[in-house]
């Protein structure tokens, strides 16, 4: 709350100076769903794509679209998510941020677990650690890793679960 506040006061004083006025209502849309208050964090995010794509900053605006479908998988709303996440995806792919397209794939993945669709999840996830392995992103491979542990739990192959978990 008292981070909110303070971004608050930020984004009241910038006038929008464009750069510290986004990056402050994206802190502001994670402040809010960290609180709980999706619809807030929704709104502020929304402003945060808006500005990134008048910059034309196609990496913020990925971003943007990436913390929407994390509000809107808080919500429960997975197949709004999932747009979102692929609009991240297509995005970082179109820049050349691997990074970024194996963060999106990950995203996907974990809102097709939360829809009971295991397979499906594994796939995605697999392609996220597979990129996150290439790049030599440590924590995304971790990531990975334990998404995938999370999925073979859920078929029930609990030694495939364990090996994902014990690397």
């Amino acid at each position: 709350r008292k981070q909110a506040d303070h971004y608050e006061q930020v984004i009241a004083g910038s006038q929008r100076e464009q750069d510290c006025y986004r990056n402050s209502l994206s802190y502001l849309g994670s402040c809010y769903r960290s609180l709980g208050q999706y619809e807030k964090a929704i709104a502020f995010n929304q402003q945060c794509l808006d500005i990134s794509k008048e910059m034309e900053d196609w990496q913020g605006v990925a971003i943007s679209l990436g913390n929407l479908g994390f509000c809107y998988k808080s919500l429960g709303k997975y197949d709004k998510a999932i747009a979102y996440h692929q609009q991240y995806h297509d995005i970082s792919e179109e820049i050349g941020d691997r990074r970024g397209v194996a963060i999106s794939l990950g995203n996907m993945g974990s809102c097709y677990y939360s829809l009971g669709q295991y397979e499906k999840a594994i796939a995605l996830n697999q392609k996220d650690h597979n990129i996150s392995k290439e790049i030599s992103n440590r924590q995304g491979v971790a990531r990975s890793l334990g998404n995938l542990g999370v999925c073979y739990d859920s078929l029930g192959e609990h030694e495939k679960s364990i090996s994902h978990f014990q690397q």
